[in-house]
């Protein structure tokens, strides 16, 4: 049977890798730009400088390749769209948007918005991919999981409180590379690998080449 993917267009193919490239850069920037944020506001909290780049830029760069990412992902999947994959990717794509604009214009309360709403559309694209039908079923629940993590954390911690946040520091750091490695999995099968559909999936849905 002749993969769709290998029958592409070359322009097209290569952007398709270069999104798959892109996602696991993100997945990479992700957690280094989280990261510094957070230790940014250890610092601010204390009354220490701090300088260099803007972490809202690499944040931004980071969920735009995301979106990036799960638009090629869908626009390379044989199987039928459904209802999960259109509200995940919508949401990606929005919170892509909104942390654009925040990066842009110095509005960094945006980016709690932008952040929450990566986290649902995550949960959502990852569990619209379990079946292995449109994507790897490990990369999506690597997603769906650590994204639902990292919800559970916000919410938790909005609930206690943040001076309760080092509670839920070992959950949010574990969901977080979770998360991230989700899409560096889903990027790694865009770069090399082939489309999926109803008789593309593996058994186990994991494959990175079928």
């Amino acid at each position: 049977m002749t993969d769709p993917a290998a029958a592409e267009p070359p322009p097209r193919r290569r952007l398709t890798r270069l999104a798959g490239v892109g996602a696991v850069a993100g997945a990479i920037l992700w957690p280094l730009a989280l990261a510094d944020l957070a230790a940014r506001a250890v610092s601010d909290a204390r009354g220490q400088a701090s300088g260099g780049l803007d972490p809202t830029v690499p944040i931004a760069l980071a969920m735009v390749l995301f979106a990036l990412a799960a638009a090629a992902l869908e626009r390379r999947a044989q199987a039928d769209f459904g209802f999960l994959d259109l509200l995940g990717d919508l949401s990606i794509g929005v919170a892509a948007a909104v942390a654009v604009v925040a990066a842009a214009f110095g509005a960094s309360g945006l980016m709690g918005p932008a952040f929450a709403l990566l986290v649902v559309g995550s949960v959502l694209f990852g569990v619209a991919g379990l079946n292995g039908q449109r994507r790897p079923r490990w990369g999506s629940a690597f997603i769906a999981a650590g994204a639902g993590g990292l919800l559970a954390s916000y919410i938790v911690t909005a609930a206690v409180g943040v001076g309760r946040v080092a509670d839920v520091a070992p959950t949010v750091l574990f969901s977080l590379l979770l998360h991230a490695a989700g899409w560096a999995w889903l990027g790694v099968h865009l770069a090399v690998g082939r489309s999926r559909g109803p008789t593309e999936a593996s058994p186990d849905g994991d494959g990175i080449s079928d």
